[in-house]
């Protein structure tokens, strides 16, 4: 096979094509809030209550919202029984679990997606406000203070747990192969319920000390905006932990606005983000994909190209005659949901794809060589 050569000529510029994975989802359908509520069951996701302050009177909220993700639409469904905000959730099986909060006296309800009804369930030892919480082999796990609770919905029983190593506000948590794991402050704790114990993990390496969101997708937990110790001190910052090797990678910021006191919950190999505040109250939700992860705000690209026509309605051409550098170069094309949809070497200088091969639409493209991007773009067929 001849392998195409390319010759030298490096230069920086800067792509807006992409948000390094991210994808604006339909607005969430009702006012703009932070300290709301969220889950997930089946595939389906769910959000509401919340409240708004700042210079005004505080406001509490009490509506709840189903967000389908295969439509991008959301419904409306049975009001939360009381309005509240800063409330506890977790899951097990087809129902959701939710409580505590800074409103009335820190009731728990169940909520079944099937019947669209909530229905109260024992309260714990505590009243949590502003606490996080998580599920580990069918049981609910809250946390208050230094306290955690566990929940079973077989007995509909609360059994207090092993003490938590620190108390931190706004914490963060997510599951990953049946361990619990803990961002307080900038320290991560791992929780083996088997044992009652917990083990200090690598600390969270971020700016976010709190308010931030949380969710586990490919088995990895991402920690997304937040605080840095003062409450208008917000951060778009993303970080990725991986269990096995103990590590937090950064990720390209959030595109959206930074925030604090965000919902966020995954649904598959998705996650999911948004609403929260910085001041201003949002209402966007956004989803959080990593199969296109590499569609970022900004790169560096290191081979000048520039595909034509774009848009196109026959034939795209990529002219890598003027690029500089000797290699054996890879291009890779994706479609919106993140497949690869054509993976091939370059042998020629004069590189086209054909518009029978393609449905209409945007397709991404990286120009690679072993694990190096050396350019990335998009283009569109029509």
């Amino acid at each position: 096979m001849k392998i195409l050569i390319l010759s030298i000529f490096i230069f920086s510029a800067q792509a807006s094509f992409g948000f390094a994975g991210w994808t604006q989802k339909a607005n969430f359908p009702n006012l703009a809030r932070h300290r709301a509520a969220s889950f997930a069951i089946g595939n389906k996701g769910y959000v509401g209550i919340g409240h708004t302050n700042g210079a005004g009177p505080n406001i509490v909220f009490n509506d709840w919202w189903e967000f389908d993700p295969a439509t991008n639409s959301w419904t409306q469904k049975a009001d939360f029984p009381i309005g509240n905000y800063g409330v506890s959730t977790f899951v097990i099986g087809n129902k959701g679990y939710m409580g505590g909060g800074n409103i009335g006296n820190g009731d728990f309800y169940e909520y079944k997606p099937s019947t669209n009804k909530w229905a109260p369930i024992p309260n714990p030892p505590t009243t949590p406000d502003d606490e996080t919480a998580f599920t580990i082999n069918g049981k609910g796990y809250v946390l208050d203070d230094m306290n955690l609770y566990e929940f079973d919905p077989s007995t509909n029983n609360w059994t207090t747990k092993g003490t938590i190593p620190e108390n931190g506000w706004q914490t963060s948590s997510f599951v990953i192969d049946g361990k619990g794991y803990l961002k307080a402050n900038n320290n991560l704790y791992e929780y083996k319920p088997l044992t009652d114990t917990w083990i200090t993990r690598a600390p969270f390496p971020g700016l976010a000390s709190s308010g931030s969101g949380a969710f586990a997708i490919n088995n990895q937990g991402y920690i997304i905006c937040g605080y840095d110790g003062f409450l208008s001190a917000v951060v778009s910052e993303v970080w990725v932990y991986d269990p096995p090797s103990d590590t937090w990678t950064q990720k390209p910021d959030f595109p959206g606005t930074a925030r604090r006191f965000c919902t966020s919950f995954s649904i598959g190999n998705k996650g999911y983000f948004g609403l929260g505040t910085n001041g201003t109250n949002f209402g966007n939700l956004w989803e959080y994909n990593p199969e296109i992860e590499f569609l970022s705000v900004t790169s560096t690209n290191l081979i000048s190209i520039t595909p034509y026509p774009n848009p196109s309605t026959n034939i795209i051409t990529f002219d890598f005659s003027q690029s500089n550098l000797s290699l054996n170069a890879l291009i890779t094309v994706y479609n919106l949901q993140g497949k690869v949809v054509r993976s091939e070497l370059i042998t020629n200088p004069i590189y086209k794809l054909n518009k029978k091969d393609f449905e209409d639409g945007t397709y991404f493209y990286q120009i690679s060589v072993n694990t190096d991007i050396l350019h990335q773009g998009s283009f569109i067929f029509e």
